[in-house]
């Protein structure tokens, strides 16, 4: 299999060690168990499904109810996993562990509750519940104690090691080979949506076909509606309609990929043709994006409360935008978030985890010229702040 295959979705072969990365989750997981007493974890949301198991799961957009759809035992150590195919199942995991799916939630609890050592469970970890699943597990594990299990894997998620941070940088280097693709292609009369294609076309040839969010690569606004800046923070648009671009504008562009499930992406603003007036106010408004940047990435310290991202981009005298400016990130969106729509009292409850991977950004908008995006991926390592993102800023970081 050539390297660029191996960042496919099937997680196997390739330059990942994907054994070995499910092997330490799992036993992240089961060492989390043991110290919260929890004798059977019962997980169905997506993210958490695929750190304990490393199963490939098949795409699907839009909301579902909950289901356990895969099970944690921790005297046996063992995983089993809700299945009706055997695509995407790693080796580790025997064939007599996988269940099947059951239209009934009736049979689908007696299921569950066959698995070896749940029926006996005395404290059961749930990441998610729905009135019926709470009603019918309660009766078929009558013993049970049930707790929150999305806390106990978030707490095993949250300091990646060195094999989860390769597979970061692996989508961090595939967004930005697809990005600077995109930069090549900017200039006047080229549609939004075209850049789009460009973006997800470059990430194919690589290997990837799985974007972790819609591409967004749109012209800033330059004007802001009557009363958008006093309802709320500046935003960038996140939408692309049927607009081509004109020269003079500011492109945000923001994308990212997945490579066995890790979220790696970016974002950075590109000017549209060569005016140089507008390349000037672009430049400083850059440089005005560039001192909130590095401000918060001075104030990445493990062990700081997270909320000191915030006070560290304030403290610049730029306001918060309408947007998140720090959000964990690994197998999806992890906390903490901080941002001008999160409380600071709720900020105040996180640290900052050394092993940890943040996505800072902030936008930086200035009437009738337009606005700044950036964004970058950083690691808490042991010796601070490391970038994982590599990509220049073009011409406005010049």
């Amino acid at each position: 299999m050539s390297e660029a295959a191996s960042l496919l979705a099937l997680e196997e072969g390739g330059p990942f060690d994907f054994g070995g990365l499910r092997e330490e989750r799992v036993q992240r997981c089961l060492d989390e168990m043991g110290r919260r007493g929890v004798d059977v974890l019962l997980l169905g949301r997506d993210a958490n499904v695929r750190f304990v198991s490393g199963a490939r799961r098949l795409w699907y957009a839009g909301s579902r109810p909950f289901a356990p759809s895969c099970v944690v035992v921790r005297d046996s150590a063992e995983v089993h996993l809700m299945s009706i195919h055997e695509d995407g199942i790693p080796e580790a995991i025997p064939r007599d562990h996988v269940y099947g799916f059951a239209w009934s939630p009736k049979v689908f609890v007696r299921n569950i509750v066959a698995i070896p050592g749940v029926a006996s469970a005395r404290v059961v970890g749930v990441d998610g519940m729905t009135p019926t699943f709470d009603s019918l597990l309660a009766h078929a594990i009558p013993n049970a104690t049930f707790i929150d299990g999305e806390a106990l894997v978030r707490e095993a998620r949250a300091e990646k090691s060195a094999r989860e941070i390769d597979c970061v940088r692996a989508a961090v280097a595939v967004s930005e080979s697809a990005l600077a693709a995109v930069t090549r292609a900017i200039a006047p009369g080229v549609a939004e949506q075209t850049l789009s294609g460009i973006f997800c076309e470059r990430a194919a040839e690589l290997g990837v076909t799985i974007p972790s969010a819609e591409p967004a690569f749109c012209a800033s606004p330059r004007r802001s509606s009557p009363t958008a800046m006093t309802a709320r923070a500046a935003a960038p648009r996140g939408l692309r309609d049927g607009r081509t671009l004109a020269s003079g504008d500011l492109v945000t562009l923001d994308a990212g990929v997945l490579v066995a499930g890790y979220e790696g992406g970016l974002a950075r603003t590109w000017p549209c043709g060569s005016d140089d007036r507008v390349r000037s106010a672009g430049r400083a408004l850059h440089r005005r994006w560039r001192r909130a940047m590095d401000a918060m990435l001075d104030a990445c310290i493990a062990g700081r409360p997270a909320g000191d991202l915030r006070s560290a981009h304030e403290a610049t005298g730029e306001p918060l935008p309408g947007i998140a400016i720090a959000s964990g990130i690994g197998l999806g969106v992890e906390p903490p978030r901080v941002g001008s729509d999160v409380p600071p009292q709720l900020e105040a409850r996180f640290v900052l985890r050394e092993g940890s991977v943040l996505a800072l950004q902030t936008y930086i908008f200035e009437e009738g010229v337009g606005g700044v995006l950036g964004r970058e991926i950083v690691h808490l390592a042991a010796s601070g702040p490391e970038l994982l993102t590599r990509m220049d800023h073009g011409p406005l970081g010049a």
